[in-house]
């Protein structure tokens, strides 16, 4: 985890040079289907130490990309691990400030839910409805992401579409 943590701080504030040694780090971790445990982990708990100079948003954004290249491969990742992540994701976007992190595990979570079998029409709204019932501000913001990123990945926009779009209505 310490090197996750050390290559997201030099991508985003290294030297050019160690922006290319860590974007490939990063990439490599990517696509490493041993490393989703580590990314699961960032999630729940990142160190809180003194000199943790990355902003966790950047961390978690990074951990998230790489939960969601990794269960792109549904060989290796099952329907019900796929079920997991999406309840993992949403619950964890609820708990958090927004940014790009929460707004990237909403979409991760749609993604994964829409390319899911498992997941039947229901879930959509009931979903909406659960995250909407929480007081925060957090989870009434993770509802309107899922509900924009529904708009965005669901439903047809074509030209014969007479479908409202939300993506202007969700700030």
């Amino acid at each position: 985890m310490d090197e996750f943590v050390q290559a997201v701080l030099n991508f985003t504030r290294g030297s050019p040079e160690q922006r290319i040694l860590a974007e490939k780090y990063l990439i490599s971790k990517e696509k490493s289907p041993q490393f989703y445990p580590v990314a699961v982990q960032i999630l729940q708990y990142v160190p809180e130490q003194q000199n943790l100079l990355v902003d966790k948003n950047f961390l978690y954004f990074y951990a998230i990309k790489v939960i969601e290249t990794v269960t792109r491969d549904q060989a290796t990742f099952s329907h019900e691990a796929r079920t997991d992540t999406v309840n993992f994701l949403l619950s964890w976007a609820e708990k958090q400030p927004p940014g790009i992190a929460m707004k990237k595990a909403v979409q991760v979570a749609v993604v994964l839910a829409i390319s899911n079998e498992m997941f039947f029409p229901a879930f959509y709204p009931q979903t909406v409805l659960s995250l909407a019932s929480h007081n925060s501000i957090s989870a009434k913001i993770s509802s309107l992401l899922f509900i924009n990123e529904l708009n965005l990945n669901l439903f047809d926009k074509g030209p014969n579409s007479n479908l409202l779009d939300l993506s202007e209505k969700v700030v």
